[in-house]
């Protein structure tokens, strides 16, 4: 299988999940799920798996559907996600963003390269925070956030020693 294929089979593999199967292999990510013989849930749950009791024997029978297709092991009672669900969960990580917040992820990333060029410029983080409204504070956090803003900072270091 080419990387196209294997591309076209992931989305095919997330598009035949439930939701509630998306949630659990999400939480597995961080959390392998132990259940004792009495279909208790021993691990930690991560935030995104609701354990009432209502719900247990029905995550159980979801673990063992998402076992049947490959995506999680279990071993001495213990669920984790196998290879192929670690890929699906970093692909559906990777879609997770709707427009929105792409946009503003987008939005962020304009305002820190423009804060970047001011202070390039020679501006304070307080002459940036007073031209925006904003704390200084702010500016560096904002400011760190930009991939090229350490580099730029590491040229200064070195500019500065010479």
């Amino acid at each position: 299988m080419d990387e196209n294929e294997d591309f076209q089979h992931l989305e095919e593999m997330i598009a035949n999940l439930q939701v509630k199967q998306k949630q659990i292999l999400k939480g597995m990510l961080d959390y392998p799920i132990q259940i004792d013989s009495a279909i208790r849930i021993l691990s930690d749950p991560s935030r995104q798996l609701a354990t009432t009791p209502n719900n247990i024997t029905r995550i159980h029978k979801i673990l063992k559907e998402l076992e049947k297709q490959g995506l999680v092991t279990c071993r001495n009672r213990q669920y984790s996600l196998t290879e192929l669900g670690r890929e699906i969960v970093k692909h559906l990580s990777n879609k997770s963003l709707t427009p929105r917040r792409d946009a503003q992820r987008k939005e962020r990333l304009k305002k820190s390269y423009d804060f970047l060029e001011l202070h390039r410029q020679g501006l304070s983080y307080q002459q940036i925070a007073d031209k925006y409204g904003i704390s200084r504070e702010r500016v560096r956090q904002i400011l760190s956030t930009n991939p090229e803003f350490e580099a730029y900072r590491q040229k200064q270091k070195e500019k500065n020693y010479r």
